[in-house]
This record gives C-alpha cells, structure tokens and sequence, in this order.
C-alpha cells in the first residue's frame, strides 16, 4: 500500500512539473522566431574626430647608441657610489 502511494506521489509530482514547464512556455511565449519579427535600426554614428586614435606619438623607438656612449655609459659608476 505504501509503495502505491509513494507512486502515485512521484507521479502526480512529474506530472505538476511538466505542467509547469507548459505553462510557463504559454506565459512568456516562444521566442525562437522573435528575430523575424524585429525591425532594422540606423547604423552606429561615429563622430569625425572619434574615428581613429591619435597613435602618432605611441612607440617610438629611439635611435641605437653608438659605441663611443655605450663605453661612456658601462663605466660610469652607480648614483650613491662613492669611489
């Protein structure tokens, strides 16, 4: 007896779930098409001086060292080195 009422349990529990889930699907519509009913709106507007970053002064690269300041540059000692 106790088995056929946990049965009938389960299944009146199933079967309230998947009422829900018709339900729920009749409240908020089926949305799979809502892409065809949508209408075209104008293109993003950029402004003029928005269009492209100022990049002119972005990665410069100085220019190489000649020999002459790399010989001065390794043999002059560290700030706060008294020799």
């Amino acid at each position: 007896m106790k088995r056929i009422l946990a049965l009938a349990a389960c299944l009146l529990v199933a079967a309230s779930m998947l009422g829900g889930c018709s339900y729920i699907r009749g409240k908020f519509g089926n949305k799979q098409d809502a892409y065809k009913s949508g209408t075209q709106v104008r293109p993003l507007e950029v402004p003029p001086d928005l269009d492209r970053p100022n990049t002119s002064g972005t990665l410069v690269i100085p220019a190489a060292a000649t020999d002459a300041a790399r010989a001065s540059a390794s043999t002059v000692a560290p700030p706060g080195d008294a020799a």
